[in-house]
């Protein structure tokens, strides 16, 4: 029920003409009651959240206001707190959230623990909540009692809203982390058997840590700039040909290249370098809209890899796991950041981050951005001139000195190449590199074809 739809405006006609009818304290019920339903409608996970609020907001209300709670109105608070808890441990939220509403009917389709277990554990979390809470009658002191219950009640909020969208993916970051120095996350086996979650095997071919190349340092105000195209049917007939997608042979072009370009100036690392991947988040509400919408992942270009159809088909791979893991994560994660974050603040961090990696200090994230942006395949005018290409520019920043940007339009692949003048003074050749990788894989796609 999104607030664009007819659903919702129908939804809201009826809960505000309920509302006029009601007394005082019968519109907040239904108030309430509205607000389960319709987050309950929008994801039924969601009913967790606003029961878990509203036990807490409920409580520190009365405790702003009073100073004190009644025997009655701790035991609803307790009551309440238990029964969340026994949703929390005990309900599979991935199956409910894929079957529905309806699934409420069948329990054994939802429940992920057996309920005595899940009962055993919210008591024991209820009765360490009441441990805290004022005991009936009490009445605190005034100064500090109304912005301490205020700063609980917005804590407890942000802490839920928190854990119930980005927990699984701050685990998985955790875990990766962790694997990545070699050693197992303490309590990760307890956490993904509580949480019904399962381990993740595509963190182990994830890539980590990128290699070091002369591209790859602080960047001077000063730029070089290539550009060239390439013809988009033998990219789609490569594409054909090895079962790929055209994205992914546009990244075995710029593997090809930098593998050639490093490996003609002895620079070429043992390790694989890494591209980081810009990507749309929009969703289809929100086709049309204003604004970008884009996030980013990143890959190995396996350039270790001497054969280059065998280098295509690992980036097919790497591709297809990156995708998975970042259609896990929340889309709106890094959006929310953002939005949240100070701009001051996210900019001075930003400056940090890379010039610690320019310096050495850190390693780097990534060797090279890659973005192959989809165009137009027809034919376009201004004023009757014909654009005949578009050679995209994009940005470089300290610690990646190098951008590919790719633009089909009307039968081609325009590419621009922008590049640190002072780390990347004949960024021409790479470009001389791309057409080579090009008919180097042209020439080999049809030999594994004919040997198949």
């Amino acid at each position: 029920m999104s607030f664009n739809s007819v659903a919702y405006l129908v939804f809201l006609v009826l809960v505000v003409a309920a509302v006029r009818l009601l007394g005082h304290r019968g519109q907040n019920r239904l108030l309430l009651a509205a607000s389960y339903f319709f987050y309950a409608w929008w994801d039924v996970r969601f009913l967790l959240l606003i029961v878990l609020s509203s036990v807490v907001d409920f409580f520190c209300a009365l405790m702003i206001d009073r100073g004190r709670v009644t025997s009655r109105e701790r035991w609803t608070c307790g009551l309440w707190a238990v029964g969340a808890a026994c949703l929390c441990v005990a309900v599979d939220w991935s199956a409910l959230a894929q079957a529905g509403p309806l699934a409420l009917l069948d329990p054994g389709r939802w429940l992920s623990l057996p309920f005595g277990a899940a009962v055993t554990a919210a008591v024991t979390g209820s009765m360490l909540l009441g441990g805290v809470l004022a005991r009936p009658g009490e009445t605190l002191p005034e100064p500090r009692r109304r912005r301490a219950f205020a700063a609980l009640s917005l804590v407890s909020n942000l802490g839920l809203l928190g854990a119930f969208k980005y927990f699984d993916f701050f685990v998985s970051s955790a875990e990766a982390a962790a694997a990545s120095l070699g050693f197992e996350l303490p309590g990760s086996q307890l956490i993904d058997r509580l949480m019904g979650r399962k381990p993740d095997p595509m963190l182990s071919q994830a890539p980590t840590v990128a290699p070091r190349t002369s591209f790859n340092d602080r960047i001077t105000p000063h730029r070089r700039f290539a550009f060239g195209s390439l013809d988009l049917a033998d990219v789609k007939d490569i594409k054909k040909q090895l079962g790929v997608t055209v994205n992914d042979v546009v990244l075995a072009l710029c593997a090809s290249a930098l593998r050639r370009y490093l490996q003609e100036r002895g620079e070429l690392p043992a390790d694989p370098l890494i591209a980081m991947v810009p990507v749309s988040v929009r969703t289809e509400a929100q086709q049309g809209s204003f604004g970008n919408q884009v996030s980013a992942m990143t890959t190995s270009l396996h350039t270790h890899v001497t054969d280059p159809v065998q280098r295509l088909e690992c980036i097919h791979e790497s591709m297809r796991i990156a995708k998975e893991q970042h259609q896990a994560l929340p889309a709106n994660l890094l959006q929310d950041f953002a939005q949240f974050a100070p701009p001051a603040v996210a900019a001075r961090a930003a400056r940090v981050i890379a010039r610690a990696t320019a310096a050495n200090w850190m390693d780097v994230p990534f060797n090279v951005v890659i973005s192959n942006v989809p165009g137009p395949q027809f034919p376009i005018y201004g004023l009757g001139a014909k654009l005949v290409a578009h050679y995209p520019v994009s940005a470089i920043n300290d610690g990646v000195g190098l951008n590919i940007t790719v633009q089909s339009y009307d039968g081609s692949l325009d590419f621009g190449i922008i590049a640190c003048r002072e780390l990347m003074p004949d960024v021409w050749d790479l470009m001389d590199d791309l057409r080579e990788a090009l008919r180097e894989l042209k020439q080999a796609a049809k030999l594994a074809v004919r040997a198949d």
